[in-house]
């Protein structure tokens, strides 16, 4: 993996002309892209921290196997952080908890092409998975195909639809932070469904997630470190 590292930091004259640099940080940016968390030491739960350094407040802990966007920005210091983005809420993971994900989408837009959708009040669940798509919905549970995907342009303004027979579907998602009772952050946003059966029209909301199958099967690291 090739990085870009540039020493970050600014110059101060002294009284006898000499030029010193103050607060230096050095920084090796990675590819931009979707991240996979992994613990690869076993050690727990992964810091989401406000600033890149253990000492900066805790946004919340979060579980490998979770995916993660991140712009590529790396700091190195005691520990090297990467900046990621979960949802709307940008901060800093210890670098080497982040594997590359190389993500699968639905019709060239941002939207992953596998994930699951839900909540418990009322209990309902979407799951889908490249054109097919499972709703357990109270009654019923429906197979349906993906007619159409639409975005403007990124992942926080998409529409997706389709049908099956007696009934149809839209499924408006966006970035909206979501959290699971525990409190901790859910990896892709929330989404709005609107179902359309017996002539009538119901609306379920929840939080989502990005399946695994959501990415090429690129191994996960044992002891390699990415």
């Amino acid at each position: 993996m090739r990085w870009l590292c540039i020493l970050l930091g600014s110059a101060v004259l002294l009284a006898g002309g000499e030029a010193v640099r103050a607060a230096e940080t050095l920084r090796c940016d990675v590819p931009a892209g979707y991240y996979r968390l992994v613990d690869v030491e076993n050690d727990g739960a992964i810091e989401f921290r406000r600033s890149p350094t253990h000492r900066s407040s805790l946004l919340s802990a979060l579980e490998a196997g979770g995916v993660v966007e991140s712009d590529g920005t790396r700091n190195l210091g005691d520990t090297t952080w990467q900046k990621v983005k979960i949802m709307r809420t940008e901060g800093w993971v210890p670098a080497r908890k982040l594997w590359r994900a190389l993500p699968l989408t639905l019709e060239k837009t941002a939207f992953p092409a596998a994930g699951w959708c839900g909540d418990s009040s009322p209990l309902w669940s979407m799951s889908w998975e490249g054109k097919l798509v499972r709703l357990s919905l109270y009654p019923g549970r429906f197979e349906t195909a993906v007619h159409s995907v639409k975005t403007s342009g990124n992942s926080a303004s998409t529409l997706v639809s389709g049908s099956a027979p007696g009934m149809s579907f839209n499924v408006i998602y966006s970035d909206d932070v979501c959290r699971d009772i525990d409190g901790a952050m859910l990896g892709l946003g929330r989404a709005h469904l609107v179902v359309s059966r017996n002539g009538e029209q119901e609306i379920y909301s929840g939080c989502c997630t990005i399946s695994a199958s959501a990415f090429s099967n690129r191994p996960l690291p044992g002891s390699v470190k990415p």
